[in-house]
Formats: structure tokens, sequence, C-alpha cells
């Protein structure tokens, strides 16, 4: 049989699975219906009505059938990238101080089968442009981007994609700074760097992910040295980003934490060679940020929207943060849990959201629509009933919570794992509702102080450890049946082998125990419902 291109795959899974659900995907989604986000119940455009959906109502064949297709076609259509010889110097990278310099990055931001962002910070007014051509090929033509400008508006910061490129490639890119008025001419190299493009969209493949959250500002910190030399498809930051809660309310106060941080030895490497996914949590703002979008918050989505958003994937509706993400045959759904959520202190019911009522319908449509063999969805905050942190996880938003977990446990939505942050101690739980099998990974923290975990006995908890800084590795092999699911735990400074490591000793963290690093093996069979 004649190989499929991955982009004939991805056209032919948008028509074939277009019937089955719902999806509310629109990047360009009406200003009111945007604003409906934060209180109002959730609006489903159906052809040029708007049409109101009450929690729990259910939706039409027809509409049904045009949300899947409309979402999956616009995941199946490429985007062109631009195929030429590029204008920058091969020469060793600049130290020419008579022109602009990088103060930040290279950062490499989201990457998909075929695009990857590059990200960088100059040190004044400037041109960039990225040029990357294959590592194995240096003679072929080569893709480049103009950049454009880094301007004080956006804090001599800038973002680009480059497109064109093919699945599961490795590549080598150059960052070329010139005088503004050179943007269309020769410019000097300062950085190169490396990567490789995630496996085509939608074929069964082998995933790794290593994922973590709550990062100090200061020292060298070699965790993420140990992060970059497992060569992950991909990295996750899970919020907590910096800690900027007694920042300046400016976006100046705000971006100084984020220079601070992209320029830590050992992160800075990482994030030249590595793509990366982002999302923030209430450090990132406030501690237990929940004020909405007033006060403190916009300052800090400024700085946010420059250091963090202008890398991560284009948001799943125009103007919000949530994002998701596709590698093989597998699917990521990222959730912004600050910019909507009521007072953490409220009483618990149907109008206490952490989401927003679009957000949470996002959400629930992705679950329903998505056709990857294996949904994993990010939260900042622990899903479980185990938290140490007061009102501001899930467990204080109890109802809408259950909703989510209801509606993959009823409606049949596939395998789902689910992946947390901001603890600063570290689990694999395992939880149950309506006989489908939860798994929830918890990693915390990369290089912030350590806090206690829970000391009580339970069979939801599989391992824990509050005794080292830590970060997650999630394997995952689509080419096999059923699906095999890798997830370890690896702490600073201490040899760690993903996939390799022995079963935890004991589920319940004990002072002085060794039980990190460790492996929990999981197939399809074990996750959801039963097989």
């Amino acid at each position: 049989m004649r190989a499929i291109s991955p982009v004939t795959y991805r056209l032919i899974a948008a028509l074939a699975l277009a019937g089955s659900c719902e999806l509310a995907q629109d990047a360009e989604a009406a200003p009111e219906e945007r604003a409906s986000n934060e209180r109002a119940p959730s609006r489903r455009i159906a052809g040029n009505s708007v049409e109101s959906t009450a929690r729990d109502a259910g939706v039409g064949p027809d509409a049904a059938t045009d949300r899947c297709l409309r979402y999956r076609q616009q995941r199946a259509m490429p985007q062109p990238g631009r195929r030429q010889r590029a204008s920058v110097t091969t020469s060793p990278v600049s130290s020419n101080r008579g022109l602009p310099q990088l103060s930040a990055g290279p950062l490499l931001g989201a990457v998909t089968d075929h695009s990857v962002k590059v990200w960088v910070r100059a040190d004044r007014t400037a041109s960039f442009r990225v040029a990357v051509w294959p590592k194995d090929e240096p003679s072929e033509p080569l893709l480049e981007a103009i950049g454009g400008r880094l301007m004080a508006a956006n804090d001599y910061a800038g973002a680009v994609e480059i497109t064109g490129l093919e699945p599961s490639r490795a590549y080598v890119y150059a960052v070329s700074l010139g005088a503004l008025s050179d943007v269309a001419a020769r410019s000097d190299e300062v950085a190169r760097g490396e990567f490789r493009t995630l496996s085509p969209d939608g074929a069964p493949a082998r995933t790794r992910i290593v994922f973590g959250a709550d990062i100090a500002s200061s020292g060298p910190q070699r965790i993420f040295r140990q992060m970059q030399e497992l060569a992950p498809s991909f990295v996750l930051f899970l919020g907590d980003n910096v800690y900027a809660d007694d920042a300046e309310p400016t976006r100046e106060g705000y971006a100084q934490f984020y220079r601070r941080n992209w320029n830590i030895k050992y992160l800075s490497a990482l994030l030249r060679q590595v793509p990366t996914f982002m999302i923030w949590d209430d450090h990132d703002i406030e501690d237990n940020y929940w004020h909405g979008k007033s006060g403190r918050y916009g300052p800090a989505r400024e700085a946010y929207d420059v250091y963090v958003q202008s890398h991560n994937p284009r948001p799943y509706r125009s103007g919000e943060l949530h994002y998701t993400v596709r590698s093989g045959d597998v699917a990521l759904f990222v959730l912004d849990v600050r910019s909507y959520r009521s007072r953490n202190d409220a009483p618990d019911g149907p109008e206490k959201t952490m989401l927003g009522a679009v957000q949470k319908q996002d959400l629930l449509d992705w679950l329903r629509c998505e056709p990857a063999r294996l949904k994993l969805i990010a939260s900042p905050v622990i899903w479980s009933d185990w938290s140490m942190t007061g009102l501001d996880p899930w467990s204080s938003y109890y109802t809408e919570r259950e909703e989510i977990l209801t509606v993959i446990a009823r409606e049949k939505v596939g395998d789902v794992l689910m992946l947390s942050g901001d603890q600063h101690w570290s689990a694999v739980f395992r939880f149950e509702r309506e006989n489908y099998r939860f798994f929830e990974f918890l990693p915390t923290p990369l290089s912030k102080s350590l806090g206690l975990a829970p000391r009580e006995e339970t069979e939801e908890i599989l391992a824990r450890d509050d005794d080292h800084n830590v970060f997650g590795v999630v394997d995952i092999d689509t080419t096999v049946e059923p699906i095999e699911i890798a997830l370890t735990l690896c702490a600073a400074d201490v040899p760690c082998r993903p996939g390799d490591e022995p079963e935890p000793g004991s589920s319940l963290d004990l002072e002085g125990d060794d039980n990190v690093p460790f492996t929990i093996r999981l197939t399809s069979g074990d996750v959801g419902l039963p097989k």
C-alpha cells in the first residue's frame, strides 16, 4: 500500500470523523461571544443563529456535525511556509556591540509537525529574522521568516512562526538581528539552535512530554539540563513560571521577572534547544489569584502576552489563553485557570467556576470531538481531593469539576490522562467516577521550595514524594495495541531513565525513603472505561 502523506491523512481524518460530536473552536469568535465567557451561559453558533445552552443541555445532530467538521477541517489544513534561500550570514555568532544583541532568548515555542515558533528579545530597537534548514541536508533550500521589528511597545521582544517544515525531522535555526532600517537586508547572526518537529498529525507515534511547574528565580538550576538531556518531544511548563506576587503592578514590573528567569543558565539552554508550551498560574499574577480581569491582572497579562503568549500556540478561541496541542495520535488541552475563576471562598454550586462558561464548553466539546487515541488535560492546579493549598484547587470547585469528570465517564470520550502542578510535592493519583478510571500525574516543584505531602493512607495515591525538586516524564507509544504509557518522576541531580525506573516502593512517602525516581507503567486498558 502506498504511504499516505501527513497532509492527506489530516484531510481524510477531518472528513471521515466529522459526524460524531460537537466542538466550539472558532478562532474568530464574535466579540459578544467572547465577552460572555466570564459568567454567562455558554453560547453556540449554529448557522447564522446564536443558541443559548444550559449547563447540561444536549445538542442536535446537525449542529454537532457542523461544529466537528469545522474543527477538523481547521486542524487538517497546513499553513504554507516561505521557502527560499535565507540571507543571514554563516559566520560565527556576532559579538559586535555596535549592533543589536540578544538580551533574552532565542526561545523555541509552539511546535507542530510542520511549524515552529521562535521568540527573541533584543537589547534595543532592532529588526530580526530566523532561518531554518534540515540538520541532515544543509544544502537544501532554506526556510526563512522575517520577524519584523522589535520595538519598545513590545519590550523589544517578538516571535515568528516558521511553517512548511516536515514531520519528525531535525532542523537547525539561526537568529539574526540588524538595525531597524535593515529589516529586508543582511543581518548579523547572533544565535543558533536545533529542534525536531513533531510526529505526523494523527499518525501512530512515540511521544515524550517532560513537564513541571514552580520555577525559582536564582541559581543555575541544573534540573533543566536534565530535562533537556532526555530529548523530549516538547516541554510543558504548568504555571508559576515566575513568582511575581510582589511585582510593581505595571508591565515592566512583571516583565523583569520573566527576563530574569528566561536568562537562568540551564533554563535558557533548554529553551533554546527544546520546543516549549506554557501556561500561567497564580504566582504569575498574585498568590491564589481569583479577581478576574481587574487589578493586577492587566499588567500581568501584558507581560505574559509578550514573554509567553506570543510563542504559545494560537489560542483555542481568539483573545483567550487556553489552547490545544497535537503530537501524532496524542492531543493535549491546556487550561487557563485564572482569567475567569470565581472567588476561591465562594460557596460551591452551579455558578461557581474556575474556567468560565465558554472555556468549560470548549473543553467539553474538545473531549467529545477530538479523535486522538489518548487525550491529556493539563491543569495548573490539582484535580484530586488531596490538595494541601486551601481553597485554590479543583476540590473547592467541586460542582464544575464533577461536571467535567461526569461528561468524560458517561459520554465515553475515550482515554483521558490528567496532568497538574502547583502543590510543591509530587504524586500519581488514581480515582474513579462511574467506573471510569482517572490517572493524574503531579510532579512539583521544579526548583522552588518543597511543601508537605498528605500523610493519610489512601488507595487514591499510588505514589508520592516531598523530598525532591522534580519533573515528570510522560512516555506514550500509540504504535502498539494497547497504547503503552509510562509516568516517570525524576529528581534533580539524580540519574533518571524514563520508562525504565522501578515501581515506587510505597504509596506513603516516609522520611528517608528512596522511591524517586520511579516509573508507573500503564496501558490504555488501565485508563478510562474497562476494555
